[in-house]
């Protein structure tokens, strides 16, 4: 359903098309349905839920490079303007993030788990995956709280170091150099 809207939104917007909403909207179902349709024509019902879980797996992997950018945008005056996310907003939105992000991590490791056999050469570039994973994850969340106006983190020198200065000007910090 992800990639069906933002193909609308795309078609909508970013291409100009001035076509009637019952057309778009029949255009994006069928491209977003005839994979599917055209596997199941192929394929069996056990081939089927393999590889929705498989799609599913991977979807909660990606889930948050699109949650946390989305918070850093939508609470930044900056690009939002006076439609930035307030106060009470922030913390709700944050909240419901992690919760929903944790769900999909613990779904990751019970899929990973039941999938992938029990042998230290499969664990172990999995487990330098998943560090590298959550390590970009926890960058990520950094940024985002500093987005989200918890900007005394920007300050801190080790994050300054790596927190480039036109970012930081853009939201209102000044570092202390």
């Amino acid at each position: 359903m992800t990639g069906t809207y933002s193909g609308q939104f795309a078609m909508q917007g970013f291409l100009n098309l001035d076509w009637a909403q019952w057309k778009i909207l029949f255009i994006t179902r069928l491209v977003a349905m005839a994979p599917t349709l055209a596997v199941l024509a192929w394929t069996d019902m056990r081939t089927a839920t393999f590889l929705n879980d498989l799609l599913n797996t991977v979807m909660s992997i990606q889930l948050p490079f699109a949650i946390i950018p989305t918070l850093c945008f939508t609470s930044s005056p900056f690009i939002m303007g006076e439609f930035s996310n307030g106060i009470f907003n922030k913390i709700a939105v944050c909240l419901l993030s992690v919760v929903v992000i944790c769900i999909n991590i613990v779904f990751v490791i019970q899929y990973v788990g039941a999938m992938v056999p029990n042998k230290w050469f499969y664990l172990l570039p999995l487990g330098l995956c998943g560090a590298g994973y959550f390590l970009f994850i926890g960058y990520l969340t950094l940024y985002m709280f500093i987005c989200i106006g918890w900007t005394s983190l920007a300050n801190i020198p080790f994050i300054a170091k790596y927190y480039r200065v036109e970012n930081a000007s853009k939201i209102g910090i000044t570092h202390n150099d």
